[in-house]
């Protein structure tokens, strides 16, 4: 799958470590070999502890979805 860098997404993710998965908007800064890191740009019902994140590939396509 590839994921362009820049591009907004929607989905489930931990905004702090050993939080539980909260509804946020994220920014792709890029996308490695095995990996996609992104900025969180927003989160619902929270604060936002860490403001960015990364994942396997396929584990972010199952997880999240494009928003723009």
């Amino acid at each position: 799958m590839h994921v362009p860098d820049g591009t907004v997404w929607h989905g489930r993710h931990p905004t702090a470590p050993g939080a539980p998965a909260r509804d946020v908007v994220v920014r792709v800064r890029n996308q490695g070999w095995t990996s996609v890191s992104f900025e969180i740009e927003h989160a619902y019902g929270g604060p936002v502890g860490l403001g960015f994140g990364e994942l396997p590939t396929p584990l972010f396509a199952r997880r999240f979805r494009r928003i723009y």
